[in-house]
C-alpha cells in the first residue's frame, strides 16, 4: 500500500469552483474503510479532481447526512479469499497513504 505514495500524482487547484464530498468513518472501521475524515473534490467542469490532502474554502454550502448502513460486495475469487487482509502494519500503512 505504501508503494503507492511514490507514484501518487498530486494536482494543485487554486481559485477553482467545484464539489467537495467527504465522510467520516469511526476508528473501529479502520481496515474496512479509512478511519477519520476522507474528502474528494471535482471541478465544476469535471476536468480535474481527486483525493484531498489539504484545502481552504472561501465560500460554500455545507450539507450533513447520516448513514447507518454499510453494504460491501466482496470478490469471491481465490486471490481475495487467500489474501492477508490484516497485516501487522495495516493501520500505519493506511495513515501513511492518507496523510
Amino acid at each position: 500500500m505504501t508503494d503507492v505514495l511514490d507514484d501518487q500524482p498530486v494536482f494543485r487547484f487554486n481559485q477553482r469552483k467545484g464539489t467537495l464530498v467527504g465522510f467520516r468513518t469511526p476508528q473501529h472501521m479502520q481496515g474496512l474503510n479509512v478511519a477519520g475524515y476522507h474528502e474528494h473534490f471535482i471541478t465544476d467542469d469535471r476536468q480535474g479532481g481527486g483525493h484531498l490532502l489539504d484545502y481552504q474554502l472561501d465560500s460554500g454550502v455545507l450539507t450533513f447526512g447520516e448513514i447507518h448502513k454499510l453494504m460491501i460486495d466482496l470478490p469471491a475469487d481465490s486471490a481475495f479469499l487467500q489474501a492477508d487482509l490484516h497485516p501487522d502494519n495495516l493501520d500505519a500503512a493506511i495513515r501513511a497513504v492518507e496523510n
